[in-house]
């Protein structure tokens, strides 16, 4: 399972339509439809706001994916909750700095991989 098919699950589950969780998401049903369809991702904002309006956190529709599908060796659950956090931080910071964060991150990676070598 991926993202989009625990999305449709939980809504299937609630016996709720496309268009009312759209319009409860701020949404269109289109875009939920490609979104269950894994034809696309949601922003992280929607992502918010559907775990939200599906009485979850984002931590809780990743903790779904399956198994093999969330290979890595730190618990899944702080993997989202940081790429969350960093998320909302980004969306603080001014173009310029978020281009310097950006290329800070390219930095670390590259220091990272270096030392694994």
């Amino acid at each position: 399972m991926n993202i989009g098919d625990i999305l449709r699950k939980r809504r299937q589950d609630r016996a709720e339509t496309l268009e009312a969780l759209a319009f409860r998401v701020g949404s269109d049903a289109s875009n939920l439809s490609r979104i269950e369809r894994n034809k696309q991702q949601p922003s992280p904002e929607l992502l918010e706001r559907l775990a939200e309006a599906l009485d979850c956190t984002i931590p809780d529709l990743y903790a779904e994916v399956s198994p093999k599908e969330r290979k890595g060796s730190r618990p899944l659950r702080e993997d989202v909750e940081d790429s969350v956090n960093i998320q909302r931080s980004l969306r603080t910071l001014t173009p310029e700095n978020r281009r310097l964060a950006a290329e800070f991150i390219k930095l670390l990676a590259r220091l990272q991989n270096q030392k694994t070598e």
